[in-house]
């Protein structure tokens, strides 16, 4: 199964940051980050290899206080996505309308998983009549009261679901001009 392309600009959050010691690594607890990351029981947690600082409960802890976490689901894209809807409501995050890192892009949460090229078909394929391979996607995103941003990307081209989440501080995002420091109600 191949990851959308949204995935690669969620790593990017770790580019330049991933091992350095930046202020905001002090203010977060490990633990806390790795709570905040969250999977269903019926999750096979997968620890990517890569730089990090630390594995907490297969969440991966970067040294600028970011963390990330991939998980496989044998649920389809939409049960994956209200499954995560219903946690983070009730865990008292909100729903951001828009992304973080393309903030004119709408998250997912009115428009569902949506269809998205997902491979190459040969030449041969193609004059058989094979039509390109899709998948179904999903972003979602939610803020805490802090302004910290939990994101989360799903990918499905089955009854097998990859999830993506990464754990963005208040902190890395104003250093990295992603916000200001007044969290704004999205």
């Amino acid at each position: 199964m191949k990851l959308v392309a949204v995935v690669g600009l969620v790593f990017a959050l770790h580019a330049g940051g991933a091992g350095e010691q930046g202020e905001s690594a002090t203010r977060f607890d490990h633990e806390a980050v790795a709570q905040a990351l969250w999977a269903p029981r019926a999750a096979a947690v997968v620890v990517p290899p890569g730089r990090s600082e630390r594995v907490v409960n297969g969440r991966l802890m970067h040294g600028d206080g970011t963390g990330s976490l991939t998980y496989m689901l044998m649920e389809r894209c939409d049960s994956a996505a209200a499954g995560l809807a219903e946690h983070f409501r009730a865990s008292g995050w909100r729903q951001r309308r828009s992304q973080i890192l393309m903030p004119r892009l709408r998250t997912s949460f009115t428009t569902g998983c949506e269809r998205v090229p997902n491979g190459i078909l040969s030449p041969e394929a193609t004059t058989k009549g094979e039509q390109d391979p899709v998948a179904l996607a999903w972003h979602g995103e939610w803020e805490d009261n802090k302004g910290n941003t939990l994101t989360y990307d799903v990918s499905s081209d089955s009854d097998r679901a990859q999830v993506h989440a990464t754990f963005l501080p208040v902190d890395v995002a104003v250093a990295r001009g992603l916000r200001s420091r007044r969290v704004r109600q999205r």
